[in-house]
């Protein structure tokens, strides 16, 4: 398995930095090698001269076009955030990669995505640092840009020791089970399937649910009301760590109607959120 995982010195990244190495240690552990690949991304450039291509970024678009000087610092300060995430690593006695690019930031993991297997960062990075409220446009961006899963993680989500899922049967809550099963299951964590229904309905789903995560364990809870508030209320209850999710959900109406579960997710922050 390839880990990508952006970084950007903020505390949501150095959880995500925590949490990749966690789940990329248990997976060595298991017998896999997996390659993670430690990414910072310098938002400045030196201008090349060419003035069509320069204007963006004297316009403020990213990335800016600025002095020698002001870029080598950037450099300076992005390599010191691989740096340690390097020294992170060693510890745990994961190797990585380190890889520093100098571009737009959503333009940048899209293209370093392409061969990942999985993206873990945070859920919102240094702008929500400097601008409290500010932050989370990647968030709410990368989903329907990229096509590996990707973990979203909160500063205080620093391993993974349970899961939940909330399941239906759609195609993007079957990619999620997929998706979870192939990332937890080195940590042996256990996942808590969550349908929002009756309790007749939820008999085959989340017995299909288990068949699709085998071997891992599986407790069932069967809730009411919004899903999207549902999902997360009862996530929270059985204190999992992670919410998996898929991108697109199976009513269409009610997603246009009361706001998707993965942008709830998202907007509350109480835990990491897998979206396959």
């Amino acid at each position: 398995m390839h880990i990508l995982v952006p970084l950007d010195g903020s505390a949501f990244s150095d959880a995500a930095a925590k949490v990749a190495l966690h789940l990329a240690a248990a997976m060595k552990a298991a017998g896999d090698e997996p390659r993670v690949t430690g990414l910072h991304v310098v938002t400045v450039r030196v201008a090349s001269g060419n003035l069509l291509r320069d204007l963006p970024g004297h316009l403020g678009f990213e990335p800016a076009v600025v002095s020698a000087e002001v870029a080598a610092e950037h450099l300076a300060d992005g390599q010191r955030v691989v740096d340690a995430f390097a020294a992170q690593a060693a510890e745990k006695g994961v190797e990585v990669t380190l890889d520093v690019r100098a571009g737009s930031v959503p333009d940048v993991i899209h293209d370093a995505s392409v061969d990942a297997d999985l993206v873990i960062m945070g859920l919102r990075g240094e702008t929500e640092t400097k601008f409290p409220g500010q932050g989370g446009r990647l968030s709410a961006l990368l989903p329907s840009r990229i096509d590996a899963p990707l973990l979203l993680v909160p500063p205080q989500t620093q391993s993974i020791g349970s899961a939940a899922i909330g399941y239906d049967g759609s195609d993007g809550a079957r990619r999620a089970a997929k998706e979870l099963r192939a990332v937890i299951g080195p940590v042996d964590a256990p996942i808590h399937g969550i349908y929002v229904g009756s309790a007749s309905a939820a008999q085959p789903l989340l017995a299909e649910l288990v068949e699709k995560v085998a071997p891992l364990r599986v407790a069932q809870h069967v809730t009411t009301g919004q899903p999207h508030e549902a999902i997360m209320a009862k996530a929270r209850e059985v204190g999992a760590d992670v919410v998996a999710l898929g991108f697109d959900g199976h009513n269409k109406l009610k997603d246009f109607a009361f706001g998707t579960l993965t942008e709830r997710a998202l907007l509350e922050g109480s835990m990491a959120v897998l979206i396959a």
